[in-house]
């Protein structure tokens, strides 16, 4: 089976109504629905995204960009038209359920907003729906704005940041230094001082991997609070391991990931991105190691997904722990 997760075309935006519409044949709305939403995305007023499995769409959602779509009706704190936009009617085909079609259909549409400067997501959800609730607040959405009656039904809406993240540059460097040191900082103070040595890294380093566009800086409302390193490339250090890896496919590897911690979810925020990024070269692999004394990274890791495989070592001859994340 082929899955892909896009941009909905006019073709399947008539298919996807259509069906809608002969699912609900007493229900003459899905008709009016169907004329507004393909009218919103011919208009740019929203985008409608799809779940495609062999070529046909078996989920969908939209992203309501204009607060003057009725979904939203003029409610600037759910849809802006700028910073703001709103997650609307998020269905996956009964026969699909469950096989995680609706985080990765989510995944796009967060890339697809960092890529229009989209500050934040809303999305509601009817109060008597506690599995969809638990499953919005695991993906970020944790920030309560709003609840409403809607159609008799009380209807809470939530909201998620969405951190900007781009390719550093040299003229990022003072801000990445500032905040390597603040990483260190916090190493020294938390049973840590030995991982990483006074000037890592040194400066040689941050000039290849900007200029080989690998090192990337996360943004909150325009000020850096967070920076890494993503490189799609075989690394020499991980070939021998004491363990074993969960495969051996092509992978991509994290290195260098500190934040000033003046913003919570940053790890979260670069782990969503780089799976956005290896999904872009068709690798379903991530690698990351750390120093035994780093327990905060240790407990992130593992909270996200990572196995741990063994132990690797530096060119330096320290040891490190590796896991790796099969996407």
């Amino acid at each position: 089976m082929t899955v892909t997760y896009r941009l909905a075309t006019p073709q399947d935006l008539e298919f996807i109504w259509n069906k809608n519409i002969a699912e609900n044949p007493e229900d003459v709305r899905w008709v009016h629905w169907k004329e507004e939403y393909i009218r919103y995305n011919r208009t740019g007023m929203a985008q409608t995204y799809v779940v495609v499995c062999d070529e046909e769409p078996v989920g969908e959602c939209t992203l309501i960009l204009s607060p003057e779509c009725n979904a939203v009706r003029g409610r600037l704190a759910l849809a802006d038209g700028k910073n703001v936009a709103n997650i609307n009617a998020l269905r996956i085909a009964k026969e699909y359920e469950g096989q995680g079609h609706s985080s990765k259909l989510m995944r796009c549409v967060e890339e697809a907003v960092r890529k229009q400067n989209v500050k934040a997501l809303t999305i509601g959800v009817e109060a008597k729906e506690t599995r969809n609730l638990s499953i919005y607040l695991h993906w970020g959405y944790d920030r309560f704005v709003m609840s409403e009656t809607e159609d008799d039904e009380l209807v809470l809406y939530y909201r998620k940041e969405i951190m900007q993240i781009r390719n550093a540059t040299t003229g990022d460097l003072l801000e990445i230094r500032k905040i390597y040191n603040v990483a260190k900082a916090y190493m020294n103070n938390s049973g840590n001082p030995n991982q990483w040595a006074v000037g890592y890294p040194p400066e040689v380093y941050l000039q290849q991997d900007i200029e080989r566009s690998r090192l990337y800086v996360c943004e909150d409302n325009n000020r850096i609070c967070g920076v890494f390193m993503l490189s799609p490339e075989d690394d020499p250090t991980y070939h021998c391991i004491e363990g074993a890896w969960l495969n051996e496919e092509p992978y991509g590897v994290i290195h260098r990931i500190a934040s000033d911690g003046s913003k919570s979810g940053v790890f979260k925020n670069v782990l969503e991105f780089c799976k956005e990024k290896m999904a872009e070269k068709s690798i379903v692999n991530l690698r990351i190691d750390t120093h035994e004394d780093n327990k905060t990274m240790q407990h992130l890791v593992t909270k996200y997904g990572f196995e741990y495989c063994g132990i690797i070592y530096l060119e330096n001859g320290s040891p490190r722990r590796a896991y790796q994340l099969v996407l």
